[in-house]
C-alpha cells in the first residue's frame, strides 16, 4: 500500500514508546523502516542493511518467481492489471534504478541482479518483435482489405461507364 512505510513507522513508534523503550533507539527504528521507502534514502550502515535486505530478492535466482507473485498480488489487491510489456519495461526501469547499498549485498547479489536484468531484456525484445510482427500483419491485412475496397470500387465504376456507353443507367 501506498505510505505503508509512515503507518509502520507510527505503529512501530507507539508499540515501543508504550513498552519504554529508549527514545533514540525508537528513532533508529523508525528510521530503518523509513528508509525503505522508495526511492530509498538509508542515513547509516543500518538504514542501507534494511533497505538491502528489502530488495535482496533482485538479486535472486528465484526473482522471477516473487516477480509473478507481485504481479498477480498487484492485480488482485490493487486492481493494477499489466500488459506483458508493460510488466517487463517496469521490472527493467526498477532493477536499473535500484542500487545495494553495502559492499556485502554489492558482492552477493549484483551479478545474479545482472543476470535477471539480461532475461528481463531479452523477453522484452521477444514480446516486443511478436507485437511488431503482429502490427505488421494487421496493416498488411488493412492494406489488403483497402486495395480490395479500391479494387471493386474501381470495377463498379468501369461497369457503370461501360453501361453508360451502351446507354443503360
Amino acid at each position: 500500500c501506498q505510505g505503508h512505510e509512515e503507518k509502520s513507522a507510527e505503529f512501530a513508534t507507539a508499540f515501543l514508546k508504550e513498552h519504554g523503550y529508549d527514545e533514540e533507539k525508537i528513532r533508529q527504528v523508525a528510521g530503518c523502516i523509513l528508509a525503505t521507502k522508495l526511492p530509498q534514502s538509508p542515513k547509516n550502515l543500518l538504514e542501507e542493511v534494511l533497505c538491502d535486505a528489502d530488495m535482496v530478492h533482485l538479486g535472486r535466482k528465484n526473482y522471477f518467481e516473487k516477480c509473478g507473485l507481485l504481479r498477480i498480488e498487484w492485480d488482485i489487491v490493487h486492481g493494477k492489471a499489466f500488459s506483458e510489456r508493460e510488466w517487463l519495461k517496469l521490472n527493467v526501469e526498477f532493477l536499473t534504478r535500484q542500487p545495494y547499498f553495502t559492499r556485502y549485498a554489492q558482492l552477493s547479489y549484483n551479478a545474479t541482479r545482472s543476470e535477471n536484468l539480461i532475461h528481463l531484456y531479452d523477453a522484452l525484445k521477444i514480446v516486443e518483435a511478436e507485437q511488431q510482427a503482429k502490427a505488421e500483419k494487421k496493416a498488411k491485412k488493412s492494406e489488403k482489405k483497402s486495395e480490395k475496397k479500391a479494387e471493386e470500387k474501381a470495377k463498379k465504376a468501369l461497369r457503370k461507364a461501360k453501361e453508360k456507353e451502351r446507354g443503360i443507367e
